[in-house]
């Protein structure tokens, strides 16, 4: 299981995913004193690939503004986006495979045209440098 953790100056919220298919993240608010009371159990909408300890550092992370968790689903290969709610539960808000699916739609076009672009971006610093 992977956790991420939520705090200011006093309580927070602490995050653990399952990694199990399918996928899920684990709310607990964490009291001043360091004691957990469990908020509840949200869906990813992806799939874990059901190992005990997913190798690898980060696969949760809460944003630098706190407002949302990210949350990697290693079977699937995506990405689950919660909001955190005022009291550190989570709503899920999307899943970004659409998102590298764009990239991905995008991608292929402009290596078809890699070296037309390439010569329009260069051109003009070619321009500038000096002969030889």
């Amino acid at each position: 299981m992977r956790e991420a953790s939520m705090s200011g100056s006093g309580s927070g919220a602490v995050y653990v995913q399952t990694n199990a298919a399918p996928n899920e993240v684990i709310a607990f608010r964490r009291e001043d004193e360091g004691s957990l009371e469990r908020l509840g159990v949200t869906a990813t909408g992806g799939d874990g690939d059901g190992m005990p300890h997913l190798t690898s550092q980060g696969s949760m992370v809460v944003t630098g503004d706190r407002r949302h968790l990210l949350v990697t689903n290693a079977a699937s290969d995506d990405l689950s986006v919660f909001a955190i709610t005022g009291d550190g539960g989570l709503e899920l808000r999307d899943r970004v495979l659409r998102a590298f699916l764009a990239v991905l739609i995008c991608f292929l076009p402009c290596a078809f045209f890699s070296n037309k672009l390439f010569t329009i971006v260069a051109q003009p610093l070619i321009d500038k440098l000096p002969e030889g």
